[in-house]
């Protein structure tokens, strides 16, 4: 994907790229015996935004009472990435919390449209919405900021960041309780209930 995703840049070509990277995450959560692809919601249409993308569902999934909202992008690795240079890494920082603030909202959004009709039967069970960045490849976090970590780094455990790729996603998913989702710091996680 890398290989291909340096000539696409933006538009239609770029559209096509996220789209295969969306269809190989969906698919690979395929086998799961305990996460499960919401079929009724996969690319459901949260906001239309007059002259940007529509704010859509690219991978939604459920575990118990919980829908996760995978917000994926595959953007390539570029030199720049890889290069341990203060500019770079501030750059990459604000597109990802950029990203990460969008995936909050589209939850929060989404929350508040619990009650609509065609939302009502898909989200009956659903107790929380838990909005992630799914990426490619592994991604390495600059701090220990609660809104970045699932499971915060400790001193004898790596933690499991907010920014995963596919099989951190899946294994974190997989390993989990909803009463552990449910008391996750940080803030993001949105509640159903109020």
């Amino acid at each position: 994907m890398d290989l291909i995703a340096s000539k696409t840049g933006k538009g239609t070509q770029a559209s096509l790229k996220g789209t295969r990277v969306e269809d190989q995450v969906w698919d690979f959560f395929g086998d799961s015996a305990t996460v499960e692809r919401v079929d009724a919601l996969r690319n459901y249409v949260v906001e239309r935004k007059k002259g940007q993308d529509d704010d859509d569902l690219d991978v939604p999934l459920r575990v118990g009472s919980t829908l996760v909202l995978a917000e994926t992008k595959g953007h390539r690795l570029h030199y720049e990435t890889e290069a341990v240079d203060r500019r770079f890494l501030q750059e990459r920082w604000e597109n990802i919390r950029d990203y990460l603030d969008k995936a909050d909202h589209t939850a929060r959004r989404l929350a508040g449209m619990r009650n609509h009709e065609d939302l009502r039967e898909v989200l009956a069970g659903v107790e929380r919405i838990l909005p992630v960045l799914c990426r490619p490849y592994p991604d390495w976090i600059p701090n220990e900021d609660s809104w970045l970590w699932l499971r915060p780094p400790g001193r004898n455990a790596r933690g499991v960041p907010r920014i995963l790729a596919p099989l951190e996603l899946k294994e974190f998913l997989e390993s989990t309780t909803d009463e552990e989702i449910a008391g996750l710091p940080g803030g993001y996680v949105v509640s159903l209930s109020d």
